[in-house]
């Protein structure tokens, strides 16, 4: 992006541009201490292009997340937390046998 001001042009990156969510579409603002007469964009279509290959990399970054570990079915929460209430119920139930077996036999 250039900048164009009294006497003297001033050039930025575009690289660090933010995403808006809402527009789907990319932002940046430019400041200069001189009065600021115009703006023009450099070269839009290469910046286009890898604005397109950044989005293809956030993409499969996101897509590896989910394979490595992304949050496991909700079923599965359930059912990991039925048989963990089972495996205690079961614990419990061994552990009552186990006590009353003893009073038993020592009285």
């Amino acid at each position: 992006m250039v900048l164009h001001g009294s006497g003297q042009d001033t050039n930025f990156s575009t690289a660090d541009a933010t995403l808006s969510v809402g527009r789907k579409t990319y932002f940046y603002a430019g400041f200069s201490q001189q009065d600021i007469q115009s703006c023009e964009l450099l070269h839009p279509l290469e910046e286009k292009k890898e604005e397109g290959q950044e989005e293809e990399e956030r993409k499969e970054e996101e897509e590896e997340e989910e394979e490595e570990g992304g949050d496991p079915p909700v079923e599965l929460n359930l059912h990991l937390l039925l048989l963990n209430l089972l495996r205690m119920i079961f614990t419990k139930s061994l552990f009552f046998s186990g006590l009353l077996t003893m009073r038993a036999v020592l009285s």
